[in-house]
């Protein structure tokens, strides 16, 4: 499992967050013609804060993004995230160990 730490600051907004997936080998996943989900929960909550579609930037070589949307990260702290990917062939795979810091605004 591939460990990835993103940090934004918080209420950003139409900020760009890159991904490249990878397997277990560090090999690029290719995700071309797949659809992927971006799940986001903060810890202890039983329901996610948000989820948001993501687009492929480069399939081959497991290159994705989400772009950040109003509201999406308006509280501080520290978030779980994983990115469900359907293939085309209907196959489901998650990456999980996302972990997305939000740290507040200056001044702090």
């Amino acid at each position: 499992m591939q460990k990835i730490d993103q940090e934004v600051v918080q209420n950003d907004q139409y900020v760009v967050m890159p991904f490249l997936l990878t397997d277990a080998n560090g090999a690029p996943i290719d995700i071309s013609g797949a659809t992927l989900l971006l799940k986001v929960q903060e810890p202890g909550a039983t329901t996610l804060k948000f989820s948001g579609a993501m687009t492929v930037l480069n399939g081959p070589l497991g290159s994705c993004q989400y772009i950040i949307q109003p509201g999406n990260f308006d509280t501080v702290g520290k978030f779980y995230a994983e990115i469900q990917i359907t293939f085309l062939s209907n196959q489901i795979m998650t990456i999980s160990g996302i972990t997305i810091s939000v740290v507040p605004e200056l001044p702090r």
